[in-house]
């Protein structure tokens, strides 16, 4: 996640150098599937949060500043979660829950 941050941090400056106007909506709407055949589901965990959720949460936590007072904040996700959790064990899911 740190080799992220620096491109998030140098995309935060070129936008607020860019822009004199506070962002009145911010989109997040990175994510990534890592799923392969032949790839083991607990080698590609950690990846995926990394960007799905580490990433959207990077994102938000440098461009709140530049955000308007009442702008909105798009977190834009879909249903592949549940082909990976699908996979689990009942104790593994358990786990999760």
């Amino acid at each position: 996640m740190a080799a992220y941050r620096d491109g998030i941090a140098s995309l935060f400056k070129a936008t607020a150098e860019a822009y004199d106007s506070p962002v009145g909506v911010l989109v997040n709407n990175a994510g990534v599937l890592l799923e392969r055949a032949g790839v083991e589901l607990a080698g590609i965990i950690q990846p995926t949060l990394e960007v799905n959720v580490d990433g959207v949460m990077a994102v938000t936590e440098a461009f709140l500043p530049l955000v308007s007072d009442g702008g909105q904040i798009i977190n834009v996700s879909s249903g592949v979660a549940t082909r990976a959790t699908g996979k689990l064990s009942s104790a593994e899911r358990a786990e999760l829950e």
